[in-house]
């Protein structure tokens, strides 16, 4: 848009793969949901758009937070969620990410009441990311049944 500030547009592409046991499954107030019932797990696409207005000192997107320059060539990047699906809790996600000379980002984040995740990612070129993250929940009953969340990611600027 000019020199300071930038509007970025992307895409996503990825995959979930389910194995999931729904009996005694609870439903709080809303009833049944026949989408969760008889899954037989397999292999879902997950596809998404989004766009990412950036300034030297700030961004926006679905999510916002704030650059914070510290000495030498690191920066911290606080950021928040707030989501809101129909039929289920408000969700809100804080987190830290610690950047060291614009080459490699790690960070945690905070799921209000719900888990806690942490990641990295590997600058490999100015063109191109990669990095991981791995996110757990508080809840006994999910903790007990997988072992979190894994994710692996490649990013590509054109």
């Amino acid at each position: 848009m000019n020199d300071a500030l930038n509007l970025y547009f992307g895409i996503k592409a990825g995959f979930n793969s389910y194995d999931v046991n729904t009996n005694g499954l609870v439903s709080y107030g809303i009833g049944e949901d026949a989408s969760l019932m008889n899954l037989d797990g397999g292999f879902s696409p997950n596809v998404g758009v989004g766009a990412h207005l950036k300034h030297e000192n700030y961004f926006v997107s679905f999510s916002g937070g704030y650059i914070i320059k510290l000495p030498g060539e690191m920066a911290l990047k606080p950021m928040v969620l707030v989501r809101y699906v129909d039929a289920s809790p408000l969700s809100i996600d804080l987190t830290a990410i610690f950047t060291l000379s614009n080459i490699f980002d790690i960070g945690a984040a905070y799921r209000l009441d719900e888990g806690i995740s942490g990641l990295f990612i590997f600058k490999v070129s100015p063109n191109f990311q990669i990095g991981y993250a791995y996110e757990s929940s508080f809840e006994d009953s999910v903790r007990n049944l997988d072992n979190g969340t894994h994710e692996v990611m490649m990013n590509f600027k054109l």
